[in-house]
């Protein structure tokens, strides 16, 4: 994420002027969004450098449940279209991981699902989208079988989603190893 903050301090310096200046500030934005938010700030930049009496400076950058929130020095209304343009954009590119996602967990019709590379994945591209999570976790439900499983969706549960009800629910559903 540095990498990627630092790119985008150099594709517009005098958007991040403040930002670059502050030594604690971060980008608040999954990796997968890196090429629109590039998008974004490089339109933005040009505006600055056309229009210097109206010059903006972004203070906050986030994205949070898919959704694109950016906090300027000043309120340009042709600054925020082009916001309003990359959120939609940044909207339809999570409708299609979020499909992509839940088709594959449709697909794993076994414990499989413990096994695969869907929740590693979300968590690398869409960490910010707990909704698909919890969906991704119920159809995990509907396949497990062992105690490993149950195990498995409680820590998920608690840990991913910080549900303590779900997790609880899925250790209930661990049976006790029964001794010789």
């Amino acid at each position: 994420m540095a990498e990627l903050q630092k790119q985008l301090f150099e594709l517009a310096p005098l958007l991040f002027r403040q930002a670059a200046a502050a030594p604690g500030w971060k980008l608040h934005a999954p990796d997968d969004l890196f090429p629109f938010l590039a998008e974004l700030v490089s339109s933005i930049e040009k505006f600055n450098r056309r229009y210097a009496k109206r010059r903006v400076q972004l203070l906050k950058i986030s994205v949070e449940e898919g959704v694109l929130g950016c906090v300027f020095n000043r309120s340009v209304p042709c600054v925020e279209k082009r916001v309003a343009s990359a959120r939609k954009q940044i909207r339809e590119h999570r409708r299609i991981l979020r499909q992509a996602f839940l088709e594959r967990a449709k697909k794993i019709q076994s414990t499989a699902l413990f096994g695969s590379r869907l929740l590693p994945d979300w968590r690398r591209l869409t960490p910010d989208e707990r909704g698909t999570l919890a969906k991704i976790l119920a159809r995990a439900e509907c396949c497990a079988e062992t105690p490993e499983d149950w195990r498995l969706l409680a820590s998920w549960y608690r840990i991913l989603l910080r549900d303590p009800e779900a997790s609880e629910r899925c250790r209930s559903r661990i049976s006790p190893v029964k001794g010789p």
